[in-house]
């Protein structure tokens, strides 16, 4: 959208500010600026007039800002709203990002703070109508087919999703990738790193695999006699993604210290390394991914919510292999010839009944799991046809899928006497888990599906336990 096209309106019942905000916007070459003082004014003015993009205070006679900003959220979904107060509360912050909120600001803006939340926020309406189609049903293929070919699939809601990766991969704001444990997550970022055209490199990093002392330095870096035997200055991994990517995985196991210091980074686009007096800009873009459920890093347990908002204007959900049972036979495929190939066997020929065996067990390891499944049946098999004799297949029933409507509570426990309590049940997954994978506590976090942090937390936990 060219700049003589975008008009902003600004509502700030305080003169002083209102005229600093229209001369920041006019200076940075954003000519239509409105300019209302009251909120009983906005809505009315909205039917009459196409905005780009509104900023709101929240202190507004007439309609306070946080009684209007829902309800322009539900009339105009499609106009981000930037929140300016004079006082920043973690709560209020989460409250208004929670009714429809793009940003929030906290008086006096910064020049700088204030231009990168309006052109993040016109960014934002800029891909609205690409997903708007996106949503509304297509019939176009994929731009860039061959960047997905590491995807093996052949699922319709696989699918779906490459076409709005295409849609949000040149945004340069965050993507949250939600998924149990060995979907894919790093790939499905790898993917949209390539999509995106940037022209740095690709930056990983699992924060449940750093120690919590280690995880601000590793990410921020820190300056030469910063601490003790910082003997030379270190990059971090934000200097490192520069113009490129940053993916952090497992970001719900990050320390609360670090989470305040990356939300600084998402919303200024500036950070301080350990040591240092001036700040730092980085225009890497930040993809994160987690196995937990979004609904329960909102709920804020460990986790901040502002942050939680900051991270997902983007998000993309992997489903389960279990919910993609169309894709088995071309993994098995796949995985086989890969596995011979390593141990330098024949390809093996596949039993006609082998793929419906496969296709009723859920795989709670999803991806990662059939792949080390189908690797082991190949080595048993040597050169044989795969059958299920090969396959380490747990022999009791597995687990329905939660969208299941008949499910039969006889078939999902085993008679128990006495009941175990909740803590009994978690120690005993945990004994079975590291017992499957033969002690390996890294296997037994994934097949539990938490990381081998939480995994190693609660192990400690019943070590200390009375009763463990």
């Amino acid at each position: 959208m060219s700049m003589e096209k975008i008009h902003i309106l600004v509502v700030e019942d305080e003169a002083h500010s209102r005229n600093t905000y229209r001369i920041l916007l006019r200076q940075a070459g954003f000519e239509n600026i409105h300019l209302l003082d009251r909120g009983d004014a906005v809505l009315p003015f909205l039917e009459k007039n196409s905005v780009a993009c509104i900023l709101l205070d929240l202190n507004l006679p007439g309609t306070n800002g946080e009684t209007l900003l829902p309800r322009i959220h539900e009339e105009y979904p499609h106009i981000p709203v930037l929140i300016l107060t004079g006082v920043h509360f973690v709560e209020t912050a989460v409250r208004c990002m929670q009714k429809g909120a793009f940003d929030f600001m906290t008086k006096p803006v910064e020049r700088e703070r204030l231009l990168v939340g309006v052109r993040k926020a016109l960014e934002v309406r800029d891909l609205a109508d690409t997903t708007r189609r996106f949503q509304g049903g297509r019939s176009e293929k994929l731009k860039y087919p061959e960047l997905f070919a590491p995807i093996i699939t052949r699922s319709s809601a696989m699918e779906n999703l490459f076409h709005y990766m295409e849609a949000v991969a040149p945004s340069s704001l965050p993507v949250l990738i939600t998924g149990e444990t060995g979907t894919g997550k790093e790939l499905i970022a790898q993917v949209l790193h390539r999509l995106s055209g940037r022209t740095g490199e690709f930056v990983g990093c699992n924060i449940a695999g750093l120690d919590e002392a280690l995880i601000s330095d590793t990410l921020f870096g820190h300056e030469r006699g910063a601490f003790t035997h910082a003997e030379k200055k270190r990059e971090g991994l934000v200097a490192r993604a520069k113009n490129g990517t940053l993916f952090l995985d497992e970001i719900g196991e990050m320390p609360s210290q670090t989470q305040v210091k990356l939300l600084r980074f998402l919303q200024e686009g500036d950070y301080l390394p350990v040591g240092a007096d001036k700040p730092r800009r980085s225009s890497a873009r930040i993809l994160a991914a987690t196995n937990r459920h979004p609904e329960t890093m909102k709920e804020g347990k460990g986790f901040r919510k502002d942050l939680f908002y900051r991270l997902a204007p983007h998000s993309i959900h992997l489903p389960p292999l279990r919910e993609r049972p169309e894709d088995i036979p071309l993994l098995l495929e796949h995985f086989s010839r890969q596995a011979a190939m390593d141990m330098n066997l024949p390809f093996p020929k596949i039993e006609k009944n082998l793929v419906q065996v496969l296709q009723k067990h859920d795989f709670p390891g999803n991806i990662r799991e059939f792949q080390g499944l189908v690797h082991d049946a190949v080595g048993k098999s040597r050169g044989r046809p795969l059958c299920p004799d090969h396959f380490n297949l747990p022999e009791t029933l597995t687990v329905k899928s939660k969208k299941d409507d008949d499910f039969n509570h006889d078939h999902a426990f085993l008679p128990l006497d006495p009941f175990p309590t909740l803590a009994d049940a978690e120690a005993s997954l945990i004994l079975e888990a590291l017992h499957r994978e033969k002690g390996n506590q890294t296997r037994a976090a994934e097949l539990l599906g938490i990381s081998r942090q939480t995994l190693n937390r609660k192990l400690r936990q019943d070590k200390k336990s009375p009763h463990g």
